[in-house]
């Protein structure tokens, strides 16, 4: 992680596995940590699944809306409001599978 640290706001490539999440495509590294797509809501099929090789600036921002209760009690989509509600980012990304 902390080499991710290191490359935020930064242009960088970061090669993972890609798949779908609710809140977007992802690519997944290291010990399971997702980095989502930005302005991409899922991957073509023929990426999905695969290894690829993301180039972009990586970001570390809120992506995922914290989740509210409205006035009845329903309770929306989104993260817990406790904790940090930023994730990465990799934002005019550009891929290629790999593998």
């Amino acid at each position: 992680m902390s080499d991710l640290r290191k490359s935020i706001d930064k242009r960088t490539e970061i090669v993972g596995k890609a798949f779908d999440a609710k809140a977007g495509a992802v690519i997944i590294i290291g010990d399971n940590i997702p980095i989502y797509i930005s302005r991409v809501t899922d991957w073509p099929s023929d990426v999905l699944g695969r290894t690829v090789k993301v180039k972009g600036i990586l970001r570390y921002r809120k992506h995922i809306p914290v989740a509210t209760v409205d006035e009845t009690g329903a309770i929306s989509q989104g993260i817990a409001p406790e904790g940090d509600p930023r994730d990465y980012v990799m934002e005019k990304a550009e891929w290629e599978i790999v593998g």
